[in-house]
């Protein structure tokens, strides 16, 4: 049988609450399941394509008979996984890339306090006098402080990053696939 791909869930690259590592990983200890599952269905019917249908002993008939019921018990394992990849773990990971967004809207904030202050320290006047003071701060020595633009940077990639759903879209279409194969091998099943 063709399979579709069904990827562990990656290492996220900031830090995760307690609860979403845990989640994580129960969803990929359930795909780990679902893919040793897949591998020992394959493997039994390999070894049952090799053999001669005159050969097979009772053991190998009782394996070919339950064929399609360990299929379809794979699939709808794999279309639990996927709905939990969709719903909780897309839930879960939103709120803690979003978190990171947020932290990083302070840093950012907290970086340009910092260069400010710095600069105020040193004689600068916080405000832009036209024509009278050359030693005024102007937005441009803020933002091009190299750790305001590194937190700015952040930022931006944080941002970025809270919406970046591409692996969930491919799981939700993969998901809206298996879906309609095991509807497929039902309806078999139940015509007989």
């Amino acid at each position: 049988m063709s399979w579709i791909h069904l990827p562990l869930l990656p290492e996220e690259p900031y830090p995760l609450a307690q609860e979403a590592a845990d989640l994580r990983l129960e969803i990929n200890a359930r795909i780990a399941a679902v893919l040793s599952a897949r591998s020992k269905l394959d493997s039994d019917r390999e070894r049952l394509s090799s053999t001669s249908p005159t050969t097979l002993d009772a053991q190998n008939m009782k394996i070919a008979q339950t064929l399609p019921a360990r299929s379809l018990e794979i699939l709808r394992d794999e279309i639990r996984v996927r709905q939990s990849i969709d719903s909780d773990w897309r839930q879960v990971r939103h709120e803690a890339r979003a978190a990171q967004s947020h932290l990083s809207f302070e840093k950012h904030a907290q970086a340009q306090k910092d260069v400010t202050a710095k600069l105020v320290s040193i004689g600068y006047i916080n405000g832009v006098i036209p024509d009278i003071n050359v030693l005024s701060i102007i937005p441009d020595m803020i933002a091009r402080h190299p750790d305001v633009f590194r937190a700015k940077q952040a930022r931006d990639s944080a941002a970025q990053f809270v919406n970046e759903i591409f692996d969930l879209q491919e799981n939700a279409e993969a998901l809206a696939r298996v879906e309609r194969e095991f509807a497929t091998r039902m309806q078999r099943l139940a015509a007989g």
